[in-house]
């Protein structure tokens, strides 16, 4: 056996081995939390563990799996060695159920630099691979006698639950912090990551523990930690958002345990399920959103390289001059460390070198004095390989690669990542240009379309330089020059002319002994007074030229050296529309990219504006002081609004799929009249509260289609829930099902506020509202009608929309082709319910006594909520939904604090406060709160500024409330 195998072997044992202890800690820990069963745990480290093992290093690290799973069942608990070995097996199924299938749908062995790769972590790994150990674990202990068939439920339950949050949290942790980061971080930012981390630990300390604060009972307060894991996630990404997620719920599982917190009012065991819960919800969260803020930095390095090279290409005089700065760019823009350019030689059909970067020196650089000696034939090495398939080509490492000629000496040099793509000008190859790194590093798709325009232009470049070295000026006699030559005596006369000059004096009409066009005759006329040359670029035909006007002053003629620039024009003029492609391609990702930040900050309104209500009415509930009449009522708005919720993630979820190109359908014969019943049935009793009549007008002959009958009625209640919504108290909602040659009609008819020109085209665009974000009168996130138009142009339809302008209705038109059968009925419920862990909080019931307080909210539960919530407290409340009316009852009323929202209908609450404070009476100096689901600094520095004393964010607690 060879010393490097004895390398490879020791290595991969240590790898086992470590696995192995680490798996053994992590299970460790988690059982000494260990409640309903000895081997069953609501918090349990060791997935993450295995599953960021396996990505890592691969599957040789599963022995070290199973090893300290089977040491942890066996030595750490009481079962039985066979079945402690099953429960084992499961442990390493999981782990490799989730690996195989992040391998199968991810492209990278990190998942959280993604968003869409994020989701697909949380499905395989925290949803769907955990159940694999739940039940083979469960199973084990019922078989075996260690536990009854009848607590299966509740042990799986924890089980899974343990599981799913060990990979959510543990994982991102292992795997961000291994991997390079995307941009290194300066002393300032670890100094701001180190107060970031304090700044948590201080609030989870106070809220999980009573080191800090001497309180009884529970404490809900754990959405206060939220906007630091924003904070962690828009500054530091996944790196950022793993270690914040690990201090807090380290502090908060100890906290639980000892009986503090937020979910202590249940027996041990539920109150960490709970706690799991709700860290999942937040780990999920805020690995979202860093995953969005990674792919906007990588999405700009790369465009800054792409950037950089053009302007580089652009100022070079040659080619021997811009290639080394290219690969010194490139490597230092991508982190590469050398780089190297390789070109066609025609004559031997092999690639040469034609420069690497950076240069050897001495004895330094024997990998590259190696490529510069080398040659490659075509599938040969990488370069080869690159030629053959004319496509880049990664190698994550060359020293394990057996067609890489240089894997020993790149060894030495501790070379291991490689990366190269073809020098393109159309499709004529022209080189290759390769980098290598001293990491081991996974394909990056991105890269490889950001090298294919690289690519391109660089053989652009190329084509055009050789066009130009190639324009030489003739030296000859004319007779011998194979270009076109002439003479023009005393600049003006034709004189002579050779045989390749025929085209340009047909074009011209010439003869010897004519006279030259005035535009020649001119500038030869200049060249013979100055005894200069002169050059004019001319078109003849479909060529171009570049004429030197060369006098010969003593015979009193010149000569007309005419120099075919055909080639470089055309490459000048495909470098100028690649730059205007560039420009566009830039203007359209900055507008992307503002898109993209009106949606997340309309996100957080419409995540806000529900939880305000539904936290509000919870913590009320606890307070045991309501009758059942109350109760009820409390009951209901917050499972309308848990659906409204539900409603949003479901959209965002479709965007995903639909945008990722994951979005299957389930296709058969459908019958639309049944589906557009049920439709109207679900939409009826939001239609009833607000006195609008929904008419349906049916044709039979029109009702067969094939499609998805869940999707189709999605399309329907879509279009239906805008038309409720939009349609003002006392209007009509019709629809029609009718025939057009061979399609189905849908027509969705309201008399609401209709749609203005000017959005009209846009209006099935992701994230776009007709209503800016502070004075908007509707809730939503802007992407029902862009879900509709995506789905039905699945279905093969067409969708449309129509307005005669504001306030005089929509139509929207939906077309689906027919079939030639008639088909079942589908139905199915678009909406499921949620559950939602409820709050507990104590506040003054006098506190209020006397206070006259004027409530400014548009959304009735929080309106009716903050009235209630005063009252109890003492407070003599007068409640309006707009700016308008709160000016109106202001006198009348002559309250003592005014609490308003600032994202009202028409006007918003900066309107408002800014006409009190213009008010010549007393009411000018009203203290004013803003409570508003706009929660950032940025937003509380400007509710100030327009003349607020306070700013409350939403949701807000009860006792938070009072006390402001």
């Amino acid at each position: 056996m060879s010393k490097r195998e004895n390398i490879f072997n020791l290595k991969d044992v240590a790898i086992v081995a470590g696995v192995a202890i680490v798996y053994f800690l992590g299970a460790k820990l988690g059982l000494s939390l260990a409640f309903v069963n000895v081997s069953v745990s609501p918090v349990w480290p060791p997935t993450g563990v295995a599953i960021a093992a396996l990505l890592w290093f691969g599957y040789r690290s599963t022995p070290g799996v199973f090893l300290g799973a089977l040491l942890a069942n066996y030595l750490l608990t009481d079962v039985s060695l066979a079945t402690a070995s099953a429960i084992s097996v499961g442990n390493t199924l999981e782990a490799i159920t989730s690996v195989y299938l992040l391998s199968r749908f991810v492209e990278s062995r990190n998942p959280f630099n993604r968003a869409f790769d994020v989701l697909k972590f949380v499905v395989f790994a925290a949803v769907i691979s955990t159940g694999v150990a739940a039940t083979i674990g469960n199973l084990s202990l019922c078989i075996s006698g260690h536990e009854h068939w009848g607590d299966f439920g509740r042990l799986w339950l924890t089980w899974w639950s343990g599981d799913g949050v060990g990979a959510l949290i543990v994982t991102p942790l292992i795997l961000s912090w291994l991997e390079k980061p995307v941009e290194k971080w300066s002393a300032v930012r670890w100094i701001e990551f180190g107060m970031v981390l304090v700044l948590l630990e201080l609030f989870s300390v106070t809220i999980y523990t009573n080191l800090l604060l001497q309180l009884g009972g529970a404490r809900p307060w754990g959405h206060v930690t939220i906007p630091l894991l924003v904070w962690a996630a828009f500054r530091f990404g996944p790196r950022g958002v793993s270690a914040a997620m690990l201090l807090l719920s380290a502090i908060a599982i100890w906290g639980t345990t000892h009986g503090y917190g937020g979910f202590v009012n249940y027996g041990p065991n539920e109150s960490l399920l709970f706690l799991q819960a709700y860290i999942a919800d937040l780990a999920i969260t805020a690995l979202f959103l860093a995953a969005i803020v990674t792919e906007r930095k990588h999405a700009g390095r790369h465009l800054v390289g792409s950037l950089s090279v053009t302007r580089i290409l652009a100022e070079a005089p040659a080619l021997d001059d811009a290639v080394p700065r290219i690969i010194q760019r490139i490597c230092n823009t991508f982190e590469w460390e050398v780089g190297a350019m390789w070109r066609l030689d025609d004559e031997s059909n092999v690639l040469t070198c034609f420069k690497v970067w950076p240069p050897h020196s001495g004895g330094q650089g024997s990998f590259q004095r190696t490529t510069e000696e080398i040659t490659f034939a075509r599938g040969a090495g990488l370069p080869g390989r690159v030629w053959a398939n004319l496509r880049p080509f990664w190698i994550p490492d060359v020293t394990a690669d057996s067609n890489f000629p240089r894997a020993q000496v790149a060894s030495a040099e501790n070379l291991h990542a490689a990366f190269a793509f073809p020098i393109m000008s159309g499709e004529k190859f022209l080189g290759v240009m390769e980098f290598f790194s001293h990491e081991i590093r996974e394909p990056d798709g991105a890269l490889f379309a950001t090298f294919r325009g690289i690519g391109s232009q660089i053989g652009q470049f190329i084509e055009r330089k050789q066009a130009e070295e190639a324009i030489e000026f003739a030296s000859l006699l004319p007779e011998e020059n194979p270009s076109p030559v002439i003479r023009l005596l005393e600049g003006r006369i034709l004189s002579y002319a050779n045989a390749a000059a025929e085209r340009a004096l047909t074009d011209w009409d010439l003869r010897l002994g004519d006279e030259a066009p005035a535009e020649i005759s001119q500038i030869a006329r200049v060249a013979l007074s100055r005894g200069s040359s002169r050059d004019l670029e001319i078109s003849i035909g479909e060529q171009t030229y570049l004429i030197n006007f060369v006098p010969v002053s003593h015979a009193n003629y010149v000569n007309l050296y005419f120099n075919n620039i055909t080639g470089r024009k055309r490459a000048e003029e495909e470098r100028g529309r690649l730059l205007a492609r560039e420009l566009a391609a830039r203007t359209e990702a900055e507008r992307a990219n503002r898109l993209k930040d009106e949606f997340l900050a309309t996100l957080s309104h419409e995540l806000r504006t529900p939880l305000t209500a539904m936290s509000g009415w919870l913590a009320i509930l606890r307070g045991h002081r309501l009758d059942k009449k109350t109760t009820e009522h409390a009951i209901e708005t917050i499972e309308r609004n848990t659906k409204i919720q539900a409603q949003l993630i479901e959209d965002l979820m479709d965007v995903s799929r639909i945008v990722g190109g994951k979005l299957n359908l389930e296709v058969r014969p459908v019958d639309l009249l049944p589906l557009i019943e049920a439709a109207v049935e679900v939409i009826r009793p939001a239609a009833d509260a607000k006195g609008i009549q929904i008419q349906i007008t049916p044709d039979s002959f029109a009702s067969s289609v094939t499609g998805d009958p869940a999707r189709l009625q999605q399309i329907i209640w879509n279009l239906l829930s805008n038309a409720v919504k939009f349609t003002s108290r006392g209007g009509t909602i019709e629809v029609i099902l009718q025939r057009s040659e061979s399609s189905a009609e849908i027509v969705v008819r309201d008399t609401g506020i209709g749609i203005s020109e000017d959005f009209l085209p846009y209006v099935f665009e992701r994230f776009r509202q007709a209503e800016s974000t502070l004075t908007r009168s509707q809730r939503g996130l802007g992407l029902g009608l862009a879900i509709v138009r995506h789905l039905v142009e699945l279905h093969g339809g067409t969708v449309s929309a129509d307005s005669a302008g504001a306030g005089k209705g929509s139509t929207f038109i939906i077309s689906l082709p027919l079939t030639a059968t008639q088909t079942t009925k589908a139905n199915g419920s678009l909406l499921a319910a949620h559950d939602l862990a409820s709050l507990d909080t104590t506040a003054g019931f006098d506190a209020l006594k006397g206070l006259r307080i004027l409530v400014v909210e548009d959304e009735p539960d929080a309106r009716e909520l903050l009235t209630l919530t005063l009252r109890v407290s003492g407070a003599e409340v007068h409640a309006v939904d707009s700016a308008h009316q709160a000016l109106l009852d202001l006198q009348s009323f002559r309250p003592d604090v005014l609490l308003s929202d600032i994202g009202l209908p028409i006007e918003s609450g900066y309107d408002l406060i800014q006409k009190i404070r213009a008010l010549p009476s007393d009411f000018s100096k009203i203290p004013a709160v803003a409570l508003t689901a706009f929660a950032s600094e940025k937003d509380r520095q400007r509710a100030l500024a327009f003349g607020f004393q306070m700013h409350l964010a939403k949701p807000v607690e009860v006792a938070a409330l009072i006390q402001a």
